[in-house]
């Protein structure tokens, strides 16, 4: 459905109102969501708490993150993206982020300098211990739609824990994020920079009018576009391994569809 890139996708974000509520629709569409925890950000033994509160779906190699603001003050990294209740995360994946970081520097990119996060876990056998990552954003400016950002996770292994990643849907992996614009030519070539980013396609951007999208999705409550150059994310696809007649979807968060489909094709 439309045009679309290959990328090295590693999880995706909705930012939500009601953590709790948001969890429990997942779970009552057989996703295992695991506990929440909050965002620490920083060197040495007393990380900073950003005042964000997260709960996950995991996958084999991607996951969803539903994340809600916890307080008054919103984090710095979130202030551009507050508008609405929606999925405001891309993140995609790097084996380096300091060496990332400085090539993408020298193309040109325009980019909030590293920085050290972790969040506590909630499963597996070492939970007491958190799981550790290092990533950037890219400023804004480039893409006001969402928050796209570059991850490099420190203990990829407890993170993608064998407990968490087995769902009563049987899906096994995030392959697709789509993006409803009104022009997806102009918004694939905004968005090709982001091929740059890693050595490895693990899943898909995709851009679909909105003509495309209400066909594909009769009745789904979708983003409102403000012009020829708007461009917001609208859904997501998994895959499940379950065989299925055909593609299915149900309302995600904020104005958003979250898609199954069989097996994913090869990428």
């Amino acid at each position: 459905m439309g045009k679309r890139l290959a990328i090295n996708l590693d999880h995706i974000g909705w930012w939500v109102d009601d953590l709790a509520a948001t969890s429990d629709d997942f779970v009552a569409h057989g996703f295992t969501v695991t506990g929440s925890a909050s965002l620490l950000t920083g060197q040495g033994d007393q990380p900073q708490d950003e005042g964000q509160r997260s709960s996950h779906v995991m996958f084999h190699n991607t996951y969803l993150e539903l994340t809600t603001v916890v307080g008054e003050v919103v984090p710095a990294h979130l202030l551009q993206y507050q508008k609405g209740s929606s999925l405001k995360i891309i993140a995609l994946g790097c084996a380096d982020a300091a060496v990332q970081h400085g090539a993408l520097t020298e193309l040109g990119w325009d980019l909030v300098e590293p920085a050290r996060s972790q969040r506590g876990l909630s499963y597996g056998s070492n939970s007491a211990e958190p799981v550790r990552f290092r990533w950037f954003m890219v400023k804004p400016a480039q893409f006001p739609e969402a928050l796209v950002c570059v991850v490099q996770h420190l203990d990829r292994d407890r993170l993608f824990d064998a407990s968490v990643t087995s769902h009563a849907n049987a899906v096994t992996d995030l392959v697709e994020v789509l993006m409803l614009t009104a022009d997806p030519a102009i918004s694939l070539a905004r968005y090709r920079p982001l091929e740059a980013l890693g050595d490895e396609a693990t899943g898909w951007l995709s851009f679909v009018t909105p003509e495309a999208a209400r066909s594909a999705y009769p009745g789904a409550a979708l983003p409102v576009l403000s012009g020829v150059n708007d461009c917001v994310p609208m859904g997501i696809v998994v895959t499940t391994d379950r065989a299925q007649p055909k593609e299915v979807w149900f309302p995600g968060p904020g104005n958003t569809v979250v898609v199954v489909r069989g097996p994913s094709e090869d990428l």
